[in-house]
């Protein structure tokens, strides 16, 4: 549990280099680290600023959904980083349902699905007049 001004912020993908190298600087600047994962032995665990909360898998996605909300609910975190492509794009297409749980800014959708497809991206760029280089997509 946390006070009101307290931040925590909660990361999944425990395994991803990215997560552990995030909870290392926050935990330094003395800001509360928890993660979540089904299993507990991944990389990011270690790690002596985080705590660790079982959670179900992302690819359960109205399980880890209701186990979000409800641990938001309890003041075991704050704030939600994304550390992987996977979790920006859940947290995006879930936006409305989640926003009044926690303070973490998520962007939309169609924003998040601009950055993840390359072709979307590279539209983006060209209608803006942004230079890029020529760029082939596959398409089966």
């Amino acid at each position: 549990m946390n006070n009101k001004n307290e931040k925590i912020i909660l990361m999944a993908n425990a395994d991803y280099l990215p997560t552990l190298e995030a909870a290392r600087q926050f935990g330094k600047l003395g800001i509360k680290v928890v993660t979540a994962d089904p299993k507990k032995y991944k990389i990011a665990n270690w790690s002596k600023y985080v705590t660790y909360y079982k959670s179900p898998y992302l690819r359960d996605t109205e399980d880890f959904l209701d186990w979000l909300k409800s641990k938001a609910k309890e003041g075991i975190f704050t704030t939600v980083l994304p550390t992987s492509d996977l979790m920006i794009w859940y947290l995006s297409s879930r936006r409305k349902k989640l926003s009044k749980y926690f303070d973490t800014f998520i962007p939309s959708k169609k924003s998040v699905e601009a950055c993840l497809f390359k072709d979307l991206l590279y539209k983006y760029c060209m209608k803006r007049g942004i230079g890029t280089p020529t760029t082939y997509f596959p398409v089966s």
